[in-house]
């Protein structure tokens, strides 16, 4: 589709006095991509929405502690190696149920995948909701799995942390640059590695009490106020 084209983004960002790029890694590919100018880039991270509101879902139950996994479930989010990993690791399969919320209802594609690895149906919850809906599935979550081969910024991983919610995530892209030190990281592409880092955060209390407490301190980087007043900053340039 010629609308959403390279050449066709290349005419906007050609034009433009100024582009904000809402991550350093996102500015770096726009440069590597696009050949643009630098001094025509800013960098202003997402800030974040304090709000620690939630709302309990309705009929929502699982009969065990659970891993959440949030959005779309297709190809660069990384779904697919994120329940393999999960059915290599007969200590995971025991303890934890796997919760999905948001990316629609579950296919069947994805059930003929869960029943393919020898996975119980019932163990893996497919759930929909509001942001209040989210943030109490967040306040429950053993931990949050960001699996993404690519993210631009990665909102969720600082969503997660809003609500004191563990974060192990994918080392790629902006992730690590969003997430700091209040994270644990693994190559998306390897299951095994996935497998024992998920393992060696959800089995010690120690590391999650050490990642709740960066967490607060990560999350004061990303404030919608700042985030504002540094774009109305580029408006006024």
């Amino acid at each position: 589709n010629f609308k959403y084209s390279k050449d066709y983004k290349y005419n906007y960002l050609k034009i433009a006095d100024q582009i904000i790029c809402i991550s350093e890694n996102t500015k770096k590919d726009l440069i590597e991509q696009y050949n643009i100018d630098e001094k025509k880039i800013t960098v202003i991270y997402l800030g974040v929405n304090k709000q620690k509101n939630y709302k309990k879902i309705n009929n929502f139950s699982v009969n065990k502690p659970y891993l959440l996994f949030v959005g779309d479930r297709n190809n660069y989010k990384n779904f697919d190696n994120f329940i393999l990993c999960y059915s290599k690791s007969e200590k995971l399969k025991k303890d934890f149920n796997i919760v999905c919320f948001g990316g629609g209802s579950v296919s069947k594609t994805e059930l003929k995948d869960i029943n393919d690895l020898k996975l119980n149906v019932n163990n893996i919850k497919f759930i929909q909701g509001n942001e209040f809906e989210l943030n109490y599935i967040y306040k429950n979550a053993k931990a949050f799995i960001c699996p993404s081969f690519y993210e631009g910024f990665g909102l969720t991983v600082l969503e997660a942390m809003n609500m004191n919610c563990p974060v192990i995530s994918s080392n790629t892209s902006s992730l690590k640059e969003v997430g700091g030190d209040a994270a644990v990281y693994f190559n998306p592409n390897s299951v095994d590695d996935i497998k024992y880092k998920i393992e060696s955060v959800v089995y010690s209390d120690n590391k999650i009490f050490e990642l709740q407490d960066k967490m607060i301190i990560n999350n004061k980087r990303f404030d919608l106020n700042f985030t504002a007043k540094q774009t109305l900053h580029v408006y006024e340039k």
